[in-house]
């Protein structure tokens, strides 16, 4: 590089890395915007996909490609500039890395708990072949950016931040985004938190060094419990209304797929939905006792669905297009569904009837995803893309009434998929509030990474 003044290329919130190809094309992230991509010179971004928003972070491009690696729904992915279809290639969310060999044989590097793995990779036809090894552990995580912190060059060093994973701590605020007091001890990477009802306990998935299970911490007693025990990973907990069941996602056969069970102690699941697409619990209401859950298609992309909790549990879609919905919750009434929608070019929060009529209401205006009601249902929350918090006062009667959105405050979530709590008043709002780290940790540098095992599978 031959220096020179910094040059803005365009205008992003809260990015997620990028690359950039022998062509001149730069594909990188945004939070809640999916990937993009944008000439060299600049100019604005554009979906990298001809069909929409495509949900994911961290991309590589592979040498002198138009295809490239990044982490999305589902894992460690590849896509095409010039394609639509997408390969997955890794049940993984950690942000990948593709290095050759002195013999130009590819691989693929990511991060496993805290450990940086390597396997080889075939990115001619996409296959991964032999196993996965170790080639330096003790692996430091970004929980504010979803990321781990590591990197490996053409010359065969490979750089990585050792120490822990980055904290959050379950926070109280108040309207002003003022902490009101914590809600348990820190824990380590995304908490995904759902009140329970009676706003006394909260299920959130947290990492014990092993394994990502569902855990429900009490404030009263200052307990946390851990309720699942599969060894596969548990996602997005969701309580039923009399808070005698939880509906979570988990990976065990293939794709996310639903499942339910009773806190009772038994530890007894239940499988709810299986199908080949990956699926999302979202909200359960006591009307007619239906669960709200998102589905990801390669064709219409993020559906919303309903599955009814009693009876014969047939779903049925609720919501599907062109276009992404996802991050649907029913209003406390079961009468109405928030959600975000990219329709527009960008997610915005929309309301719907239900059962749905095709009477829609739009209530964002710059932006927003993961909608909240108040517990009377009269006002709504959203996070924009900057994650800032903000409200607007609701009204359904023979028609959905929506009022002038205000900004409350910055949360300091900055995991797009990460969940926040609001109490039933709305006065106070549950924040995985990211934790101080220390910026002069340190740096590791492994010259010739490929050595020893890996060498060996050569």
């Amino acid at each position: 590089a031959a220096g020179g003044p910094v040059q803005t290329l365009c205008e992003v919130q809260n990015p997620r890395g990028g690359d950039w190809n022998a062509e001149g094309i730069i594909v990188f992230s945004a939070a809640n915007r999916g990937l993009l991509r944008i000439p060299a010179q600049g100019g604005q971004p554009s979906p990298v996909a001809a069909n929409g928003k495509t949900p994911g972070a961290w991309p590589v491009f592979l040498p002198g490609s138009r295809r490239y690696l990044y982490a999305g729904p589902g894992g460690i992915l590849v896509g095409d500039l010039d394609s639509t279809v997408r390969t997955v290639l890794l049940a993984s969310r950690s942000c990948p890395r593709y290095a050759e060999g002195p013999d130009g044989e590819g691989y693929l590097l990511f991060g496993q708990d805290s450990t940086v793995m390597a396997q080889r990779l075939n990115a001619a036809n996409d296959e991964l072949i032999g196993g996965a090894l170790p080639v330096a552990g003790h692996l430091g995580t970004d929980t504010v950016f979803g990321r781990t912190r590591f990197s490996v060059s053409s010359n065969g060093l490979l750089v990585y931040e050792p120490g822990r994973r980055d904290q959050v701590r379950l926070t109280w605020m108040d309207r002003e985004g003022k902490p009101v007091e914590a809600a348990g001890e820190p824990a380590d990477g995304m908490l995904l938190p759902q009140l329970s009802p009676d706003e006394k306990q909260v299920a959130v998935r947290q990492f014990d060094g092993q394994n990502r299970d569902i855990w429900i911490r009490d404030f009263k007693n200052g307990t946390t419990a851990r309720v699942t025990f599969h060894p596969a990973i548990e996602f997005y907990p969701v309580w039923s209304p009399d808070q005698r069941h939880l509906v979570f996602c988990s990976r065990r056969e293939g794709a996310y797929d639903l499942y339910g069970m009773r806190l009772n102690g038994s530890g007894q699941e239940e499988l709810l939905v299986k199908t080949r697409h990956d699926k999302t619990p979202l909200s359960w209401t006591a009307r007619r006792q239906l669960l709200l859950y998102t589905e990801m298609n390669e064709k219409t992309k993020f559906d919303l669905w309903v599955l009814p909790m009693d009876g014969a549990r047939n779903p049925s879609v609720f919501l599907r297009t062109s276009h992404n919905e996802q991050d649907g919750v029913f209003s406390p009434d079961g009468k109405w569904v928030a959600y975000a929608s990219d329709e527009s070019g960008r997610e915005e929060i929309y309301v719907q009837p239900y059962p749905a009529t095709g009477a829609k209401w739009q209530v964002s205006k710059d932006g927003g995803d993961r909608p909240m009601w108040r517990g009377d249902g009269k006002e709504l929350y959203w996070l924009d893309e900057a994650a800032t918090l903000h409200a607007s006062e609701v009204s359904a009667g023979a028609a959905f009434q929506v009022g002038v959105p205000k900004r409350l405050f910055e949360t300091g979530v900055r995991i797009s998929f990460e969940r926040y709590g609001v109490s039933r008043d709305g006065k106070r709002f549950l924040i995985p509030l990211p934790l101080a780290t220390d910026v002069n940790r340190p740096t590791a540098v492994v010259e010739n990474w490929l050595s020893g095992k890996m060498k060996q599978q050569r």
